[in-house]
């Protein structure tokens, strides 16, 4: 089933992009703000550090969702009748 993942992260893909690009643009804001209260309080240590963001991968985007088929069992029996009926219940 993961292929059926990856297709449909293949469909979405121009969405992915853009929520990777809006996460991007407020992560790298939050990181500058905290970046330079940093300076304010250790300026030597702020030198020292660079904020960099790190995009998913499509195998990390694939990671996160899974799809499953359910079991369904079937009990065949003959009715008065002689007709065969099923009965069919799912396991989760």
């Amino acid at each position: 089933m993961k292929a059926a993942v990856s297709a449909a992260i293949a469909k979405v893909q121009d969405e992915i992009d853009l929520t990777q690009r809006k996460v991007k643009k407020k992560a790298e804001e939050t990181a500058r703000h905290t970046h330079d209260a940093l300076k304010a309080i250790d300026p030597n240590l702020a030198k020292e550090l660079t904020p960099q963001f790190t995009p998913l991968t499509t195998a990390k985007w694939a990671g996160l969702f899974s799809v499953n088929m359910d079991i369904i069992s079937c009990s065949c029996f003959t009715n008065s009748a002689g007709t065969v009926q099923s009965l069919h219940s799912r396991s989760n």
